[in-house]
């Protein structure tokens, strides 16, 4: 098996990874990427592959980006290995005004593989306190 990541822009405004996987003589293909704003900061919706994506890790985060900053709720998405294009939501969250992590969050741990357990943690953001608790 083989993998090649490419990571493009077109005119400036679009950004795209584009992951292949090569396995035997068959090609797949996973895509991430989104658009940046006249001012060059990401905007919009957001398709990024893990940082240690692979056969076995094929997690995906899709969330909303808003002059560069992450907003709302964030998507983690891992690709079943037996299905075609076939993703399940594993965990996310959702980030306050201040593109803090807000509220319940499920995360999947660094070196996720198909079997592992995630981990979920609460985080309460007030003016002077920023509290993590895991669950």
């Amino acid at each position: 098996m083989s993998l090649c990541l490419f990571h493009f822009k077109t005119n400036n405004r679009k950004c795209e990874d584009r992951m292949y996987i090569y396995r035997d003589t068959n090609m797949f293909q996973l895509s991430g990427g989104g658009f940046y704003n006249n001012l060059g900061q990401k905007s919009g919706c957001w398709r990024t592959l893990s940082k240690n994506f692979w056969d076995l890790s094929q997690v995906i985060y899709q969330g909303q980006y808003e002059n560069g900053q992450k907003i709302g709720k964030l998507d983690i998405n891992w690709k079943i290995p037996q299905g075609i294009n076939v993703f399940e939501q594993i965990g996310g969250g959702s980030f306050n005004e201040k593109n803090m992590k807000n509220g319940i969050w499920v995360e999947v741990c660094d070196g996720f593989l198909e079997q592992q357990i995630n981990y979920s943690q609460f985080f309460l953001v007030t003016t002077n306190l920023y509290l993590v608790v895991n669950i």
